[in-house]
């Protein structure tokens, strides 16, 4: 019996200049007791709800790719958003470990500063109050207003 394989090595997503889309690459896990079948290439927006456990952003998966693969072009991003790209591959024994990276579609002129700052503040605010936790704007404004 065969173990999943470990994660994907030199594991990279980059953006792309003026378009909606990354290039994604990687090598085949190290230590492979048997070979990879292919590769699994998740991903999602990052974000709003995350700092709530009960709620998790729809994440799409991409059709399997062959064991010979190693680099996709994703396109059809949304500019502003923030993504969390995984890859994994699959032997007989299912999937392995996966790696994974965020990468913010830029936009461009001063709206991107203001919006990679707002982003930041987002990211790392899940904000308390009478126990009410904040997964949202919308529901900053509205805790922040009682």
């Amino acid at each position: 019996m065969s173990d999943p394989p470990g994660p994907v090595t030199s594991f990279s997503v980059d953006l792309l200049p003026d378009s909606d889309g990354v290039q994604i690459t990687w090598r085949p896990p190290d230590n492979l007791t048997v070979g990879v079948l292919g590769y699994v290439i998740t991903y999602r927006v990052v974000g709003i709800g995350d700092c709530n456990s009960t709620y998790t952003t729809p994440t799409k998966t991409l059709p399997q790719l062959s064991d010979h693969v190693d680099s996709y072009l994703l396109t059809g991003l949304t500019t502003w958003l923030n993504y969390r790209i995984t890859v994994a591959a699959l032997n007989i024994a299912g999937s392995g470990q996966t790696s994974s990276s965020d990468v913010i579609m830029p936009g461009s002129g001063t709206e991107e500063i203001c919006f990679r700052l707002l982003l930041q503040l987002f990211k790392s605010l899940c904000y308390y109050r009478s126990r009410i936790r904040v997964t949202s704007f919308a529901e900053l404004k509205q805790t922040v207003s009682q």
